[in-house]
């Protein structure tokens, strides 16, 4: 039972996410005044998720460079970031550049948050030296999937 209600959270959370993709919307009420789906339904939703995925990479890296000429542009960093819960901005120079939240124990990130509110294991615990590190982020399988770089700009500013 708790597989079931489970599979219906995540397949309700992504048609959320969906949903708010342009296009989508158009494909899921045609798929219903039909009352049923076809090839063509299936095709549009996948393009406009494709489309969607795009903008979303090209905004990342333009973001991704905001973020760096800004830390680039201070002249101070902290030296050691206090224990507790931290919002950073993780980059993977690619398709992520988003806030997130991570643990910090002894100027080491030990939990990292994924944007959905999960923990994502992390293959070790690196220092973090001059306001930023970076961590490679781990599968259920163990294996390493992405590799982020973590800006601790609040803390930075707030110095």
């Amino acid at each position: 039972m708790k597989h079931k209600l489970f599979t219906g959270t995540i397949l309700i959370t992504l048609f959320t996410l969906f949903s708010q993709i342009p296009g989508f919307d158009d494909a899921i009420r045609n798929s219903r005044e039909s009352n049923q789906t076809t090839w063509g339904d299936v095709n549009r939703m996948q393009g406009a998720i494709d489309r969607q995925n795009q903008i979303d990479k090209q905004n990342a890296q333009i973001n991704t460079q905001k973020v760096k000429e800004y830390y680039y542009s201070l002249s101070e960093y902290p030296q050691t970031i206090s224990d507790g819960w931290h919002k950073v901005i993780a980059l993977n120079n690619n398709d992520v550049c988003d806030e997130r939240k991570v643990y910090v124990s002894n100027n080491r990130v030990m939990k990292y948050i994924n944007r959905v509110g999960y923990e994502i294991q992390l293959s070790s615990y690196p220092k973090i030296m001059d306001g930023k590190t970076s961590v490679q982020l781990l599968g259920p399988d163990g294996k390493v999937f992405d590799f982020v770089e973590l800006y601790f700009l609040d803390a930075i500013n707030s110095q």
